[in-house]
């Protein structure tokens, strides 16, 4: 009978401190950052890069590479339907990637961030106010849609090269770019004209009116302009016509080279 409980307490012991060491190895193994990998998939992130906007909001620019065998399309948070297979460069608001089957479908890999090196001095990054955004906006058909972001990536970065930041909210992805110079013809030569400094933003959203592999997606922006003597950006009513006439020309030109790389135009 002793011998009995003896073995029992040993094994008990054993058994223990067993339980132990495992919760001991969990505590002290790595976390796994910008990257995810399994069977049949694997994300890779190659840069991680902390910015911040005037407001103190903080937003990460990333890069990255990825493949999920087996599939024809994967669903990027922020982004939409992509290719199985890609490459992206962009910016987000929370220091995770998250992977679906479809856009209410299951999770199938979520990569958290972490940054891979730190710029010297501040990295600000200023985005328009998207309060400042009128309701109006622009609009065109894409099919399919797996094509789509490459594609908006491309014509958004050739012509926004300091970055825009991809977020979603309920079931449509929203690209918010930073700012860039407007160029404002002035063939009479005009002084006040050629005295301004004038600047687009904009905002594309999709997936709207989503049916038989194609939806539409929207196009708003947002321009202002001030005297180069002046500190104080102009919006609305205040604006010259010429900042105003520039920027629907501007968009009309961006929605056509869109249009060139495989949307359908309306």
């Amino acid at each position: 009978m002793l011998v009995a409980c003896f073995v029992l307490l040993l094994l008990t012991a054993t058994a223990s401190a067993n339980l132990n060491k495992i919760d001991l190895q969990e505590q002290d193994a790595p976390k796994v950052t910008n990257k995810a990998q399994g069977p049949n998939y694997s994300v890779n992130v190659s840069k991680v890069v902390e910015r911040t906007t005037p407001e103190n909001t903080v937003v990460y620019q990333i890069s990255y590479s990825y493949e999920f065998k087996g599939r024809s399309a994967v669903y990027v948070k922020g982004l939409g339907t992509v290719p199985a297979k890609g490459q992206f460069s962009y910016m987000v608001p929370e220091p995770q990637l998250e992977f679906r089957e479809s856009a209410t479908g299951p999770v199938i890999a979520t990569v958290q961030l972490e940054e891979t090196f730190r710029t010297q001095g501040s990295e600000s990054t200023e985005f328009p106010e998207e309060a400042k955004f009128p309701a109006f906006f622009r609009s065109d058909i894409w099919s399919p849609p797996a094509t789509f972001p490459a594609a908006a990536i491309k014509v958004i970065n050739k012509y926004f090269p300091s970055g825009h930041n991809s977020k979603q909210t309920g079931q449509l992805n929203y690209y918010i770019t930073t700012f860039r110079n407007l160029l404002v013809p002035n063939p009479n030569n005009d002084s006040n004209i050629r005295n301004l400094r004038s600047q687009i933003a904009i905002i594309l959203s999709q997936p709207y009116d989503s049916a038989n592999d194609r939806f539409t997606y929207h196009i708003q922006f947002v321009a202002r302009d001030r005297p180069r003597m002046s500190t104080t950006w102009r919006y609305g009513d205040d604006r010259s016509q010429a900042t105003i006439t520039a920027a629907q020309e501007f968009i009309n030109g961006l929605i056509g080279e869109l249009a060139t790389t495989g949307g359908t135009r309306k």
